[in-house]
C-alpha cells in the first residue's frame, strides 16, 4: 500500500473521529440559549445541533474510509508486486511429482 496515503489516512481518520465525537459536544455547549425558550425548545435545539454535527463527522469518516478503500484497491490491482519466496510446503509438493 502507498505509505504516504496510509499516513494521510491515519491522521485524517483521527480528525474525523474528533469531528464525530467531540464536535457535537462543542456545538451543544457553545451556543447561548435564549431566555424565553421552554425546556422542550431547548431540548430540540440541542438535539438538532447535535445531529447536524454528527452528520459532519459521519461524512468526514466516510470520505476518509473511501480514501483507504481506494488505496487498498489500487495496491491490489496496480501496486508493486512483492516477491514471495517458496515455502517448505510448496517445494515438498513439487518434488513428489
Amino acid at each position: 500500500m502507498n505509505e504516504k496515503l496510509g499516513r494521510f489516512h491515519f491522521w485524517a481518520n483521527m480528525i474525523a473521529v474528533f469531528l464525530l465525537l467531540a464536535f457535537p459536544i462543542y456545538f451543544n455547549l457553545s451556543f447561548p440559549l435564549q431566555s424565553g425558550e421552554s425546556k422542550l425548545d431547548r431540548f430540540f435545539g440541542a438535539f438538532g445541533r447535535s445531529l447536524d454535527s454528527y452528520a459532519w463527522g459521519i461524512g468526514a469518516m466516510l470520505i476518509v474510509q473511501l480514501l483507504f478503500l481506494g488505496n487498498l484497491l489500487w495496491s491490489i490491482f496496480k501496486g508493486q508486486k512483492v516477491f514471495r519466496p517458496a515455502t517448505i510446503e510448496s517445494t515438498a509438493a513439487s518434488r513428489e511429482v
